[in-house]
C-alpha cells in the first residue's frame, strides 16, 4: 500500500511539470463591437449510416468502431434513410434562423424532387395578415414567372421549401401594419454546387428579373394602405 501511495504522489508531483512543459495559458478577452460574420452558406450531408458513407476527405473519416455483428442489408437501409431526414430537418432548422443552408447529397446523388425544389421560393409563413398583402406576394411572383429567362419560365411558389426566418418574423411582428417581406431563396441553378462556379448568364438574368419586380411590386404596395 505505501509502495502505491509513493508512485501516486510521483505521478502528481511531475503533472505540473508536463502541463508547464507542453501547455501556454494565454488570458485573452476581445470585445467585439461589429456583427459577428455570418456563413455564407451552409451545406448539409446526410448522416453516415456505415464507415463507408463517411467521405474520405472529412475528418471522421477512419474514426469508427466496427460492430461486433457487421449490419444488415435492411439495417444499413435504415440508417441511411434516417441520416437523410435528419439532414433535411437540420436544414430547415438552420434555414428558421435566417441562414442559408441546402443539403447535399453529392454530386452523383439523385436530383431532387422537381416538385419539392421550386426554382424560386418565396416564404410569407411568418406575415401576420397574409391577406392585406397578398396584391404583393401575387405580384412578385407573377413577374417573376413571366420574365426573360434562358431556361424558360422560372417555377416560383409559396412557401414549399422555405416559409420564412428569425427576421422576417421579428419585422412582421413587430410592424405587422406596415412590414411586408418576402424570403426569397433561388434553387442553385445559377451554378455549378459542387465547384462553386457561377453561370454568368443565369446570375445575370435573374439580377435582371428581380430588378423587372420592383416597379410592379411597388405600385401593388401601395393599394395594401389603409
Amino acid at each position: 500500500m505505501r509502495v502505491r501511495s509513493h508512485i501516486l504522489l510521483y505521478a502528481l508531483a511531475l503533472l505540473p511539470l508536463c502541463v508547464y512543459a507542453g501547455t501556454k495559458v494565454t488570458d485573452r478577452h476581445e470585445i467585439v463591437f461589429s456583427e459577428i460574420p455570418k456563413p455564407a452558406h451552409t451545406w448539409v450531408y446526410d448522416f453516415a449510416a456505415t464507415a463507408a458513407d463517411v467521405p474520405a476527405e472529412s475528418a471522421l473519416a477512419g474514426q469508427h468502431s466496427d460492430h461486433h455483428a457487421p449490419q444488415s442489408t435492411e439495417q444499413v437501409e435504415v440508417g441511411r434513410k434516417l441520416g437523410a431526414e435528419i439532414a433535411s430537418e437540420l436544414v430547415e432548422q438552420i434555414r428558421a434562423m435566417g441562414l442559408p443552408a441546402d443539403r447535399r447529397g453529392g454530386p452523383d446523388a439523385p436530383l431532387a424532387d422537381i416538385e419539392a425544389n421550386p426554382q424560386v421560393n418565396v416564404g410569407t409563413g411568418t406575415m401576420t395578415d397574409r391577406t392585406r398583402f397578398q396584391p404583393v406576394i401575387e405580384c412578385f411572383i407573377e413577374t417573376l414567372q413571366t420574365a426573360e429567362f434562358p431556361m424558360g419560365a422560372m417555377d416560383v411558389r409559396e412557401n414549399i421549401k422555405f416559409k420564412g426566418g428569425q427576421f422576417a418574423r421579428w419585422a412582421h411582428a413587430t410592424f405587422p401594419d406596415s412590414a411586408c417581406v418576402l424570403s426569397i431563396e433561388f434553387k442553385k441553378t445559377f451554378m455549378d454546387e459542387w465547384t462553386g462556379k457561377p453561370d454568368t448568364q443565369i446570375v445575370s438574368a435573374i439580377r435582371n428579373a428581380l430588378a423587372s419586380t420592383v416597379s410592379p411590386v411597388l405600385s401593388a404596395l401601395e393599394t395594401t394602405k389603409k
